[in-house]
């Protein structure tokens, strides 16, 4: 996971992780959750290969191996592409973003299933500079051998923590927020990523991390996303394709208040536009994003 500019951490902080996370596990019989490395948009900083996953995930359905995974096609070099929509702001108030975004079980990873490929949605809050995201959505990938689907947050520089995997039902929604606060022990301002879960709205939301500091001159982001493109297929038919937001609950940004706001196709980022498509529900302000792949 990413956005259009890039992220990540050096080899050697990789190694030391994986040597830490390796010793943990050891000593604990408590599965700690999983962080992998999320890959950047910009082709000068994507990493040759995609790195091995760390440790496993947690509140992980049971996993039965499907037939579907053993006729995925081959991986090819790694290569990220999206299918975005960018908000930004000269007056630097780009706070929050929330939306609904759905899940649809309709895609295709590739294998060997180490190369940790995936198909995403999300929507996000990144720095100007590009070098920094917070997001949360949905994401498909091989999950204690098998393809599943997760919900999904990440920070920083874009590192992906994944949980509540297993099969749902195609078509939920699940609800996500996030937004700026004031942290007063370090006076400092922070963003809040929220699951609000499954019911509609955003009364009931579970804090699922709030130490990322707030961007100066941030922009909201809708993005589908796969880190194989043209291979992976992104979520979703032409017929049933992946929605962000609702008629009833629109995709927001947060300024001084919540409200739809007017987003910019990023023609640029998708690297597969035969197959990878995306549509807003009306003009430049949107209610509704949708994205989906015309080969499922």
């Amino acid at each position: 996971m990413g956005r259009s500019r890039g992220h990540f951490t050096t080899l050697l902080a990789v190694i030391a992780t994986v040597a830490v996370t390796l010793s943990l596990t050891a000593a604990s019989s408590a599965p700690p959750p999983v962080v992998k490395p999320v890959y950047p948009h910009t082709a000068h900083r994507q990493p040759t290969a995609p790195p091995l996953p760390i440790g496993r995930p947690y509140t992980v359905a049971k996993a039965i191996p499907k037939a579907g995974d053993l006729t995925d096609p081959s991986c090819p070099s790694h290569n990220s592409s999206f299918v975005g929509w960018i908000w930004h702001r000269s007056t630097y108030d780009v706070y929050g973003m929330r939306a609904p975004v759905q899940i649809r079980i309709k895609t295709e990873l590739c294998l060997p299933m180490s190369d940790g490929s995936f198909a995403t949605g999300w929507i996000a809050v990144e720095s100007n500079t590009g070098v920094d995201i917070t997001q949360a959505g949905i994401i498909h990938e091989f999950v204690n051998g098998a393809g599943e689907w997760c919900r999904v947050w990440a920070t920083g520089e874009g590192v992906q923590h994944i949980y509540d995997c297993g099969n749902p039902s195609d078509g939920t929604y699940v609800y996500f927020k996030i937004r700026r606060y004031y942290d007063t022990p370090t006076r400092t301002y922070r963003y809040n990523v929220d699951d609000c879960g499954t019911g509609g709205g955003y009364g009931s939301c579970h804090i699922l991390n709030g130490s990322q500091a707030a961007y100066g001159n941030p922009i909201g982001i809708v993005s589908a996303e796969t880190n194989y493109a043209c291979t992976v297929k992104l979520m979703g038919t032409g017929s049933a394709p992946q929605n962000y937001g609702t008629s009833n609950n629109p995709i927001e940004g947060q300024t001084s208040s919540w409200g739809t706001r007017t987003w910019k196709y990023q023609s640029e980022d998708n690297g597969c536009p035969s197959d990878y498509k995306g549509a807003q529900s009306s003009g430049g302000t949107s209610a509704v994003i949708s994205t989906w792949d015309t080969r499922n």
